[in-house]
């Protein structure tokens, strides 16, 4: 498992201060360090370009966008930028670099669309610099600056954004209005939260890191807001002698009659987890049918009669954790089961319909756990927002404080899923996993992915590494299964590949 920090703008414009600090007060060296990256990744990444259209905003990260356009025409292409403020108007070290680049012969409009539309047309094939927002953004584009984004959305021609594609919230992940999606992003000083969750992988392309100085002095002191976990998981390895009855026993509460299939697959997620023993627990009506889908699985039924007492509630006192949600449903007989785990001693993860009679229940905020009982949720953006009482809306707006949020009251480990799933911990902290594929838009994800952290949890796993562990291995086995493909994913195919992911790769 690979981690590197993600910072808030805040903390980025401090590490950028000490840059400046370092460099004499010379601002204007950091922007060229800035544009000199960015023209690097544009010849890496389009090494044929000749014609370039940079468009600039009016801050720094126009700045920025104006020292590109004078390395590029210094190495001969042809280059236009279209200012949304003139030079004239610029200030600080923004001025210095479109003075620097007028100075060198460049050439520049004011932005509207009948010059955009004549700049980008020819025979030879343009590419679009984004330098119109950096990090500053937290309310929708306006005026020109929305028609400008909107303008080079409709182009066919790629998009290298400068430091965070315009119009996406580097903090939160958000687009409050219109924004830009980019083929490449060159993100400068350090990696931003918002740029990895929610819209984020959606309008960055592929995101390029230029930290600009090296010096790790720079960072000390400022913390990052949150971990990017990437790669494989790394557990703990089993000895040549280990047995299932070392390996935990988890009880998999759900099931209900219609909904048996998301059961089975968290057990399936369980069992390819590596969970030494699973049993679970579901409606009496189909408890039977469950040996005939997978013999691994052992079963209990609930309600009980006076023949199945017994053996079910010798179910319950051999588990050592327990998933409570999958396919439970809101029925009389849901509530029943919930009530009767949702209080338990043991380690629990909830989902599904657990989360929501969790958020309908009078004692839901965490004050229903006994005393440092391990809880781990897994919902997703609507079970969240039942979870707080929130429109869904909100919990798109800023996913990390949304998963922090619940995590704080319901004192669990939270994974928010979807894109760029998010871990949060009751002490605030925040990781953001860096893998995905949207082949894992279908039903029966969420319930692989409660099984496989109930297996760790039973295998040891202390609650954030195992959250952390199961939501990047989840994400991991969707782009195992589904190399190169955008659709078409089964959650039970992604299960089967959850063994060569947590072996790091090793089969």
């Amino acid at each position: 498992m690979n981690k590197a920090g993600l910072y808030r703008a805040a903390g980025v414009r401090q590490i950028d201060e000490r840059l400046i600090a370092a460099a004499g007060g010379d601002g204007y060296r950091i922007m060229q360090l800035a544009g000199r990256a960015a023209w690097e990744c544009l010849n890496e990444r389009w090494p044929g370009t000749r014609r370039l259209l940079v468009l600039t905003g009016g801050g720094n990260n126009g700045g920025d966008g104006w020292v590109l356009a004078r390395l590029a025409r210094g190495a001969g292409l042809e280059v236009n930028v279209l200012a949304l403020r003139e030079p004239a108007a610029l200030g600080g070290d923004a001025a210095a670099a479109a003075r620097n680049y007028l100075a060198a012969g460049g050439a520049w409009e004011p932005f509207c669309e009948a010059a955009a539309d004549r700049l980008a047309s020819g025979s030879e094939p343009v590419l679009i610099a984004d330098a119109l927002f950096g990090t500053g953004l937290d309310a929708a584009p306006r005026d020109a600056y929305a028609a400008a984004i909107a303008w080079a959305g409709r182009q066919a021609a790629p998009v290298l954004a400068l430091d965070v594609p315009s119009g996406l919230d580097a903090d939160r992940g958000c687009t409050p209005g219109a924004a830009l999606r980019a083929d490449l992003t060159v993100t400068f000083v350090a990696a931003k939260t918002g740029l990895y969750t929610g819209h984020g992988p959606d309008l960055c392309g592929r995101i390029v890191v230029a930290p600009l100085d090296g010096d790790p002095a720079h960072r000390a002191g400022i913390a990052p807001d949150a971990e990017l976990l990437t790669g494989d998981p790394e557990l703990p390895p089993r000895s040549p002698s280990t047995h299932k009855g070392q390996c935990g026993h988890l009880l998999i509460a759900g099931g209900q009659p219609g909904m048996l299939g998301a059961a089975l697959l968290a057990g399936r997620g369980a069992l390819r987890g590596g969970a030494g023993l699973v049993t679970v627990l579901t409606h009496r009506r189909h408890a039977a049918w469950i040996p005939l889908h997978r013999p691994e699985l052992m079963t209990a039924g609930w309600p009980t009669g006076w023949r199945q007492a017994s053996h079910t509630e010798s179910a319950l006192a051999r588990a050592t954790v327990i998933a409570l949600g999958p396919g439970l449903g809101q029925s009389r007989w849901s509530r029943s089961l919930f009530d009767r785990l949702a209080g338990d001693p043991r380690p629990v993860v909830i989902d599904a319909d657990g989360l929501n009679l969790l958020a309908g229940h009078k004692q839901a905020a965490g004050t229903a756990w006994p005393p440092g009982a391990v809880r781990l949720l897994t919902p997703h953006p609507g079970e969240a927002a039942r979870l707080l009482g929130i429109p869904v809306s909100a919990i798109g707006n800023d996913r990390p404080a949304a998963a922090r949020a619940i995590a704080q009251q319901y004192r669990a480990v939270t994974i928010l899923k979807g894109t760029g799933s998010l871990i949060a911990g009751p002490d605030g902290r925040l990781a953001v996993i860096g893998h995905g594929t949207p082949a894992m838009a279908t039903a029966g994800m969420g319930d692989v992915l409660t099984g496989l952290a109930g297996a760790l949890l039973a295998q040891g796993l202390e609650p954030w590494a195992a959250a952390c562990a199961a939501a990047l291995a989840h994400a991991r086995a969707g782009e195992t299964a589904a190399p190169g493909r955008d659709r078409g994913l089964l959650a039970g195919e992604l299960a089967d590949a959850l063994p060569a992911v947590l072996a790091g790769g090793k089969t």
